[in-house]
């Protein structure tokens, strides 16, 4: 090999080895999985009904078998719930729903110990229902994650107000 060759392979290297350790890290990844709950539980106004159903799908890969929810200002969604529950009211709130919005704007903490993660973080969001926002402001949300054969699973969450 050239001289010339060895000097950007080398640098190349020295930028992608990082890059991947970073990327594939676990803190990494729980902040890639909340970020796309965040972009399931977004549904744009005008959607369409195969695109809205398609979230149904992506909810799916992304709980525990069971959910615990803890919402004060929502107490109907305060419980745990079995995964096919959980589905079942997120298709109804798609099919439902004119628009919602949530993204996370800080992650305050993230936290892994072993199979579990948890991460906390501020989330700005809202849902309209019908001519009614059941969810509309700034939360305190965190996300209680497992994992379950490889994949990081959501069991819990906590959504308080700001």
């Amino acid at each position: 090999m050239k001289k010339s060759l060895i000097i950007p392979i080398a640098v190349v290297l020295l930028i992608l080895i990082p890059l991947g350790m970073w990327w594939f890290s676990e803190d990494h990844a729980i902040k890639r999985h909340s970020n796309h709950l965040m972009r399931v539980l977004t549904i744009d106004a005008g959607t369409s009904a195969p695109v809205r159903q398609a979230k149904v799908f992506s909810i799916n890969g992304v709980l525990a078998p069971k959910l615990e929810i803890n919402s004060p200002d929502i107490q109907r969604a305060d419980g745990t719930f079995d995964k096919g529950e959980i589905e079942s009211a997120f298709s109804w709130i798609c099919r439902n729903a004119k628009e919602s919005k949530f993204e996370i704007t800080e992650f305050v903490e993230i936290k892994i110990e072993g199979e579990r993660a948890t991460a906390n973080a501020v989330v700005e969001g809202f849902m309209e229902l019908g001519g009614s926002r059941p969810v509309d402001g700034i939360f305190d949300v965190t996300l209680h994650w497992v994992k379950l054969d490889g994949s990081w699973r959501l069991e819990k969450m906590v959504w308080n107000n700001f």
